[in-house]
């Protein structure tokens, strides 16, 4: 088997990471809550599985950014509120 350059490239890069944006969040939240659906934690939360979805592509994310929403959006998919909000690592609610 021969090896180019630009294959030994792709082998020593590390993995893409996802950049932890509030859209990101939002999806993570979802596979953190069982693997459910952008309709399903729509519902969750008093919203369209379509309004779910724009949010998670950075659409009309100021309802979603409310602090009465956030803290609907966190309780419901069982994240902290404060990873939901800014970010970083996401660990356990204790």
């Amino acid at each position: 088997m021969t090896t180019n350059a630009s294959t030994l490239e792709r082998m020593d890069s590390p993995p893409s990471i996802p950049k932890d944006t509030f859209e990101m969040r939002l999806q993570i939240a979802r596979v953190h809550a069982g693997g459910i659906t952008a309709k399903e934690a729509g519902e969750r939360v008093g919203v369209s599985g379509q309004t779910w979805r724009a949010w998670e592509h950075g659409s009309y994310t100021a309802g979603a950014r409310r602090p009465a929403m956030l803290d609907k959006i966190a309780k419901e998919l069982g994240v902290p509120l404060s990873w939901l909000r800014d970010g970083g690592p996401l660990r356990p609610q204790a």
